[in-house]
């Protein structure tokens, strides 16, 4: 990869109906924990979801046109633990780094997945860490409307897919037919992998000096949470019914002006409330106690 191989994307216009989710394949193989122990004034990290996640979180394009501006021009390291997100947030990124006047180094420490895949592929260089992970797929949204917005929608997706294959293919030399079935598949590449594929450059001899989490707690209430709104979204929630649950979760007393749960042994305690079209693969139950376990510590 060199500075001069790397353009800058255009991407198509979304609808006001679409909304970008995080794949939930990324979220549960992402830590949230893993931070970089030391890192020079050069170096941006990417530890989040990227583009708002509405909690006051995300890695936003503004912060990171920010950073690049407190730089100037020269060498920059940028650091990925992402499980993706915004589209169009990942694409703004891209092409700031793109643009950037300077080597642009990337170095995967956990997962790269899908926006944030689109941002690692900005680097001059892209070093895998061991046991670290890429992942590239379709892009993946929820869409709300008639017939005629979810027909939209699929002309829309197609047009983004088309940009990721043709960044992937212009960056790694593989066919655009080749890219096209590893997206269908949604495929995660280790380090030799992404490196055989033209995705990566080289691998760590060692591991990236890691810092200590900030806790275990806090790290599992942060996947909990993307868990659980991602759950809540394949079950048809919209963003503000989301947020609001999962603030009652995450904040008891605002859940204390709530009605009460019903005391154990009771009819209403023995009640199986189950939602139309929940997504089977993820355990909600689990995420929820895993968050409620964290707010309670």
């Amino acid at each position: 990869m060199s500075l001069r191989a790397i353009e800058t994307l255009t991407a198509p216009r979304a609808l006001s109906t679409m909304e970008w989710q995080t794949p939930k394949d990324a979220l549960a193989r992402w830590d949230a924990g893993i931070r970089a122990s030391e890192s020079d004034d050069r170096t941006i990290s990417f530890f989040d979801v990227i583009g708002s996640d509405g909690w006051g979180g995300g890695i936003r394009p503004d912060r990171i046109s920010a950073q690049l501006r407190e730089l100037g021009d020269g060498p920059v390291t940028v650091l990925i633990n992402s499980p993706g997100g915004s589209f169009f947030d990942g694409v703004a990124i891209y092409n700031m780094l793109a643009r950037h006047k300077g080597a642009v180094t990337v170095e995967v420490v956990g997962i790269a997945a899908s926006a944030a895949s689109v941002i690692a592929m900005a680097g001059d260089e892209v070093i895998m860490s061991p046991a670290s992970f890429l992942m590239i797929h379709n892009a993946w949204c929820i869409c709300v409307g008639n017939r005629h917005a979810l027909q939209a929608s699929i002309k829309d997706l197609e047009q983004f897919d088309g940009v990721m294959r043709d960044l992937y293919a212009g960056v790694s030399g593989q066919s655009a037919q080749r890219i096209e079935t590893w997206m269908d598949d949604e495929t995660f590449f280790g380090p030799e992998a992404a490196i055989e594929a033209g995705l990566a450059d080289s691998k760590r001899d060692e591991p990236l000096d890691l810092a200590e989490p900030e806790s275990a707690q806090a790290s599992a209430r942060i996947k909990a949470l993307r868990q659980a709104e991602a759950a809540l979204a394949a079950q048809g929630k919209s963003r503000s019914e989301r947020r609001a649950l999962l603030k009652n979760l995450s904040e008891p007393e605002a859940a204390q002006t709530q009605d009460p749960l019903p005391e154990a042994g009771s009819k209403h305690s023995q009640e199986v409330i189950t939602t139309p079209g929940a997504d089977e693969d993820f355990d909600f139950a689990v995420a929820v106690a895993t968050l409620q376990h964290s707010v309670k510590g």
